[in-house]
């Protein structure tokens, strides 16, 4: 799993990063190689003394060839971590943007049971582990294995009975610890899911401050992210336990062969089968040897936990993204046409969130939109409206039949071309922690101030922008806290004015604001839908008599369309509904 971990960066990652990654691991073998030098020169320089006593020249040169290799590992390892962490951090952000960019292509409905925590666990926390393991972890376990390959091969050269001794020592350590690491890793999984959980409760507990102090659910909910953390601790104490004792086995028969080891050399050496020098030299990096396995060990240990978070990035990773069917085109059919009118037809659209076996929401739903027309769907909560409506802006895909937009597959539209053409104002607005002048350019980025303050005007949001301590350059606020309903939702038709995109899709703007709000917001849209196509979820009946046609939906089903006095005389569920609304409107009004 930590090798698919790196895999999964390197993939992701474009040339240049990689080979500079490279390059950085080819620093790190560099500096391990460095750091064996001072033991040849210490074994040449105890071997010569054994021989005799050393001049003064033979002693300078000892010295100095021990700085310059210390100057070559601090060189090396200098260029290693330059190059390691530019790579890395480079490769991380690059697969963050990956990750953005995938989940926007996804189908909404894939979010429905997962929390905004959990999203946001796996683009930061996750990736942030890939990042450690990368810059730390792969490094020094790199180095940690460089380092014992060389001492092995100087025993080796020196006596290949020590270095056949504690050469034992690695594989009989991992096979003994073996079982518990098994144990370590899927303790790990559980741990990063708790984790994530925790992290996600703590989340929708700070969002939803407002409902748990109205309603005094603060212990309740408490007791849940309470709960919660304490499954992390328990498990974050078991997954430690398992490591130190899998660690500690491994160390145990590693340092097990470096006893072994002394007991024979020093025997050897008792007998005059081993000579002062080889001997001194032989402890001395048998020591090297012990301590950088064990180093290695803890790194590899790092890495395997490490990697189990890369397995909820792969896993996001791994969703299918809504394709973009290739259509007849001028390239052998690889190239989309682009829509070249704003009409919309549904021709006998089925949608289920679960997939053609779960329960449909929309069932053989056909209906034609002329370009520049005005369409409202009307229907009691739970109709399908709102999914129509996400449909057509391809928030999810059809179960069955399709959607064309100026005759045209809507799968066919690169996302790109599809926003181009349909913009969206919902009652739920959401802005970004961004000046106002940033939220209502998201409708196109490239628009000039100037651009941004008509789209304002238009929208009758400029006098109260206008009025803001820091007008245009004022931040909104998460969510666009720091507004009213009324100030966000012109924020929000200003933004779609801005896009002026031929079709408009309104779920009703005006229906949960009073009525200075309503009014302002009412002006702003007079101006949004001039000359669209509009497609409008009306919670207002007396809102949309003027519609070119009036969609009657229930269960997911169209029952009833056609022009509100054509419909009033039908006598059916639109007559009801209308007869309903005015009964509750004058009781309002006498109240």
């Amino acid at each position: 799993m930590m090798f698919a971990a790196v895999k999964l960066v390197l993939d992701q990652a474009p040339a240049a990063d990689r080979r500079r990654l490279w390059r950085g691991i080819a620093w790190t073998v560099a500096e391990g190689l460095a750091a064996a030098v001072p033991f040849l020169v210490l074994y040449q320089a105890v071997a010569d003394a054994v021989a005799g006593p050393l001049e003064g020249a033979e002693i300078a040169g000892v010295a100095a060839a021990m700085v310059a290799a210390l100057a070559v590992q601090w060189i090396c390892g200098r260029h290693a971590g330059h190059e390691v962490h530019g790579a890395v951090y480079a490769m991380t952000a690059e697969l963050r943007l990956r990750l953005l960019d995938h989940l926007g292509r996804l189908p909404l409905g894939l979010f429905v049971d997962r929390r905004v925590g959990d999203l946001a666990d796996a683009a930061t926390d996750k990736v942030q582990l890939l990042e450690q393991m990368l810059t730390q972890a792969l490094g020094q376990l790199v180095a940690m294995i460089a380092v014992p390959a060389v001492v092995l091969a100087l025993v080796l050269a020196i006596d290949p009975l020590s270095a056949l001794i504690l050469a034992a020592g690695p594989p009989a350590g991992l096979i003994a610890s073996r079982w518990l690491e098994r144990a370590f890793t899927g303790g790990a999984t559980r741990r990063l899911a708790v984790a994530a959980e925790a992290g996600a409760l703590l989340v929708e507990h700070v969002q939803a401050l407002k409902a748990i102090r109205i309603f005094a659910a603060g212990r309740a909910r408490e007791g849940r992210v309470a709960a919660a953390f304490g499954r992390l601790r328990d498990l974050s104490i078991g997954v430690e336990m398992r490591a130190g004792i899998a660690l500690g086995l491994f160390a145990v028969m590693t340092e097990l062969a470096f006893v072994v080891l002394v007991a024979v050399d020093l025997e050897r050496r008792l007998a005059g089968g081993l000579g002062l020098a080889g001997f001194a030299t032989l402890m001395i990096l048998a020591m090297r040897w012990y301590d950088a396995l064990t180093r290695a060990a803890v790194h590899r240990v790092q890495m395997l936990y490490m990697g189990r978070g890369a397995e909820r990035v792969q896993a996001l990773l791994a969703l299918p993204p809504m394709p973009v069917l290739p259509g007849p085109g001028a390239a052998g059919g690889a190239l989309p046409v682009l829509p070249d009118r704003p009409d919309i037809r549904l021709e006998a659209v089925c949608f289920g969130y679960a997939g053609p076996r779960g329960p449909m929401v929309l069932e053989d739903v056909s209906l034609t939109v002329p370009a520049g027309s005005f369409t409202a769907l009307v229907g009691a909560s739970g109709a399908g409206k709102s999914t129509l409506v996400e449909l057509i802006a391809r928030f999810h895909d059809v179960t069955a039949g399709r959607i064309l937009l100026g005759g045209v597959d809507i799968r066919h539209l690169p996302p790109e071309s599809l926003a181009a053409r349909i913009s969206m104002v919902f009652q739920d607005v959401w802005l970004f922690d961004l000046s106002i002048r940033d939220n209502i350019r998201l409708g196109r980025p490239g628009a000039t101030d100037a651009e941004v303050e008509g789209a304002a005007r238009a929208a009758a949001a400029h006098d109260f922008i206008a009025a803001l301590p820091e007008g245009y350059d004022t931040r909104a606020g998460e969510g666009g806290q720091r507004l009213s309903g009324g100030e966000r939702q012109r924020i929000s038709i200003a933004r779609a004015l801005l896009a002026d995109a031929p079709v408009l899709l309104l779920d009703e703007a005006t229906a949960a604001l009073d009525a200075a709000n309503a009014a302002a917001v009412q002006a702003g849209l007079d101006s949004l839908v001039r000359d669209r196509t509009l497609v409008v979820i009306a919670h207002s009946l007396a809102s949309v008599t003027a519609a070119d046609q009036i969609v009657v939906l229930d269960q997911g089903r169209i029952v009833e369309r056609g022009r509100h006095q054509e419909l009033l005389a039908l006598g059916g569920r639109y007559a009801a509904l209308w007869r309903a609304e005015r009964v509750a409107a004058e009781r309002a009004a006498a109240e």
